[in-house]
């Protein structure tokens, strides 16, 4: 299969969000046809603290979510490596 681009967001954090260009940008990639491969890291709400936009971002359906705890953050890594390759056609799909 051709390779695709890939669109990394370092964050979306509460700094970010202090930026409506920045969310204008997301918004528009997250809406854009799925040519590009977007990997990403949302902020978590802290002390029940809702986010509204990262909530959104969250509930697309082009965006599956990977919760990361320190228990779990060698297989995720692992995992999101493999979509990462699969995605981009350096991979066989399995």
């Amino acid at each position: 299969p051709p390779r695709r681009s890939v669109v990394v967001i370092d964050e979306v954090g509460r700094m970010e969000l202090h930026s409506a260009a920045f969310q204008a940008a997301v918004t528009r990639l997250l809406a854009s046809p799925a040519e590009a491969v977007v990997f990403g890291a949302l902020t978590a709400p802290i002390y029940g603290h809702r986010v509204p936009f990262c909530d959104a971002i969250a509930a697309h359906g082009r965006v599956s979510v990977d919760r990361i705890t320190q228990k779990t953050r060698d297989a995720v890594r692992e995992a999101l490596q493999r979509r990462l390759l699969r995605e981009v056609g350096l991979r066989e799909e399995g």
